[in-house]
């Protein structure tokens, strides 16, 4: 990435130049991937994750490491390489309460096209011995199901 100019970095670039310094096959996550999802507004420090055999240190980074990060966990948002809208609502949702989760579950059914069964399909996949389902995730899908209406 180039930046010319005088202009200050925007988020977005800071997001893409963590994601590039931390490496290959890193992925902005948890919050930061929610705001590339247009999940959340403002997200606090640039996240990124990355498999469990590689550390990442950088200045303002907070770092993830995962040893179940799929190529269907991945994805690219605003040409940031990111975690996929389902694995992004899992990772997020332990920083929220289960009203933000749902919320964030109906934004992305409605403008994303989220497929519940696919979400709760990975969460279960993720939930192991020393990864517990976030108990905000858990109780937002359980107040939703296929047929429920995500509103406008």
């Amino acid at each position: 990435m180039c930046v010319i100019g005088a202009a200050p970095a925007t988020w977005q670039q800071r997001a893409m130049a963590a994601t590039l310094a931390a490496g290959p096959d890193v992925v902005a996550s948890h919050r930061t991937a929610a705001r590339l999802w247009g999940l959340v507004e403002r997200s606090g420090p640039i996240e990124v994750t990355t498999g469990a055999e590689r550390r990442v240190r950088l200045a303002g980074v907070v770092a993830h490491r995962s040893r179940h990060l799929t190529s269907d966990d991945r994805s690219v948002r605003s040409q940031v390489p990111c975690t996929s809208i389902e694995r992004t609502l899992i990772d997020a949702a332990s920083s929220a309460g289960a009203r933000v989760v749902g919320r964030w579950i109906d934004l992305a059914r409605r403008d994303l096209d989220l497929d519940l069964t696919r979400l709760a399909t990975r969460a279960s996949e993720l939930s192991m011995p020393g990864r517990a389902l976030p108990t905000s995730l858990a109780e937002a899908l359980a107040l939703r199901g296929d047929g429920a209406d995500p509103g406008r």
